[in-house]
């Protein structure tokens, strides 16, 4: 028998996407089910996103584009990030439009992750985030974040996972799936500790315009964090566009 990558036998399946495969079954076959077990909105596309899409298609805009996206997309997302997190990146060196989030975060991590490295993840958090790591053969530490602290680690969790190998932290907030996030003073102190030890930090954001309270602020606004932090975006969640798969990576290192 030919053999697959043992990389597999590592990782833990998601639950989530499992649940998924099995409500769609359901509801093919008559159910009335509300599916709660994936970050999917209850509505539809803007009416204006769908109609700028098939008058692109019905223009011709179906061949390859450009490898790094569209420039006037590019330039939309810096705009964006101007606008919401007042982080400034350069569309043109500092941007990538991937094939939703997941391809965004696969590219960060394999950007930075060698075989062996350690990479440090709140727990709880969403099985990608561990599975995509292992599979790059990094090595997870997951950090508790626990209920009573409100599921954000207590600070000297993440001192207590540091080892030697340690490489990279992965952040996701508003997190996926508990909601939380931490306030900004707890994010500089975070980014002050990954200079110390020379990490990177990959910040999954994908749900940064989902908050009802203060707004979330982003892992890369903090001062002089930008050139050791990626942040890994999407459409899907904030223009419930989850079935179009439009990601991105920023990043002011030189690898995109």
């Amino acid at each position: 028998m030919l053999n697959i990558n043992t990389q597999f036998d590592l990782i833990r399946q998601s639950a989530t996407v499992a649940m998924a495969d099995r409500i769609l079954t359901l509801k093919a076959s008559g159910k009335n089910i509300v599916g709660l077990q994936v970050g999917d909105p209850d509505f539809g596309t803007h009416p204006a996103i769908a109609d700028a899409a098939m008058k692109a298609i019905q223009s011709g805009l179906t061949h390859y584009g450009p490898s790094r996206g569209y420039p006037d997309l590019r330039i939309a997302v810096a705009n964006k990030l101007i606008r919401d997190e007042g982080i400034t990146y350069d569309p043109a060196s500092e941007i990538l439009i991937t094939h939703g989030g997941i391809h965004a975060y696969y590219l960060a991590m394999q950007s930075i992750l060698n075989p062996g490295d350690d990479v440090l993840i709140p727990d709880p958090s969403w099985a990608t985030h561990s599975n995509m790591a292992i599979m790059l053969r990094g090595n997870v530490i997951r950090v508790p974040a626990p209920a009573e602290n409100g599921f954000i680690p207590f600070f000297d969790s993440w001192l207590k996972a540091l080892t030697p190998k340690t490489r990279v932290i992965v952040l996701n907030y508003p997190s996926n799936p508990t909601g939380a996030y931490p306030t900004r003073e707890y994010l500089q102190k975070l980014q002050d500790f990954a200079k110390e030890h020379n990490l990177w930090i990959v910040s999954d954001e994908v749900y940064g315009s989902l908050f009802y309270e203060e707004r979330p602020t982003s892992a890369a606004a903090i001062d002089g964090a930008k050139e050791r932090t990626l942040i890994v975006n999407s459409l899907s969640k904030s223009y419930a566009m989850t079935g179009w798969r439009v990601g991105f990576p920023c990043c002011t290192c030189t690898h995109y």
